[in-house]
């Protein structure tokens, strides 16, 4: 990776989190710490927003970065995993290095002082959400996840890794409620480009009634789209409903000799 990584990571922060990250902490300070600032922050929503397929503006409320953050940059319950993710939001200009030591056992600390309910250790941000994080807390279905995200290319060294494997298996026994996920430079890369792109779509569809049949006898073999119709037009929307749900079955049940399952 190089400084254009970084360049296209940072345009594309500007673009999507621009009107919705708080600077209002930021009024007298210089452009450069602003824009630092701003992009840790929205580095943080990035994350957010992709590990738990919510709205940029929610993944912005979540963003705790500011003075007396105790290390943790933004905080989201994930309704749907029942997962807290608490994440660390490092913005590194020239795309080079990781998290030193420093950093993350600031960010360790905030997270030993969340679960110890300590809450005179936080900013306004953080114990505005007392009550909910603390419900979070103490119910036994929640897990926990500590996300390290920043512009770097180089890993976690071995003591910085050490301190935060020691802390999640010291919270893991006996049983594991704590991971970890680190996402570098390649990581929000690979987000940012999969976002210019769009979402990939993701399709659940039902089957019924179907059965599997062989190629009879002087039958051309023809590509699934062929064979679906998809050549055709026009289509209702439920034909092509039921012609995608066709390919999808016909697609996976190819066996190696050429034929094919289908409805």
């Amino acid at each position: 990776m190089s400084e254009i990584h970084v360049r296209q990571i940072k345009k594309a922060l500007e673009q999507r989190f621009d009107h919705l990250i708080d600077m209002s902490d930021y009024p007298t300070a210089s452009n450069e710490d602003r824009e630092a600032a701003f992009l840790s922050r929205a580095q943080a929503a990035l994350v957010l927003s992709y590990l738990c397929s919510v709205p940029d503006e929610d993944a912005t409320g979540g963003v705790t970065d500011a003075f007396g953050d105790n290390g943790i940059d933004a905080i989201h319950f994930d309704t749907t995993d029942r997962v807290l993710y608490l994440v660390q939001s490092k913005w590194k200009k020239s795309g080079s290095g990781s998290v030193d030591r420093g950093e993350m056992q600031k960010f360790l600390k905030g997270f030993d002082d969340l679960i110890q309910a300590r809450w005179g250790s936080f900013n306004d941000k953080i114990r505005s959400r007392q009550v909910e994080i603390e419900d979070k807390l103490t119910d036994a279905s929640t897990r926990i996840s500590l996300v390290v995200a920043y512009t770097g290319t180089q890993p976690l060294s071995p003591v910085v890794r050490s301190d935060l494997e020691d802390k999640i298996a010291e919270l893991n026994d006996p049983v594991d409620v704590v991971s970890d996920q680190i996402l570098r430079q390649s990581d929000l890369y690979s987000i940012v480009s999969e976002g210019s792109q769009g979402a990939p779509i993701d399709l659940e569809l039902a089957l019924y009634d179907w059965g599997q049949i062989r190629d009879p006898p002087g039958v051309l073999r023809t590509s699934s789209r062929q064979r679906c119709g998809l050549l055709e037009s026009p289509f209702s929307s439920s034909a092509v409903c039921t012609k995608l749900a066709r390919i999808s079955r016909a697609d996976r049940s190819q066996s190696g000799d050429g034929r094919y399952a289908t409805a």
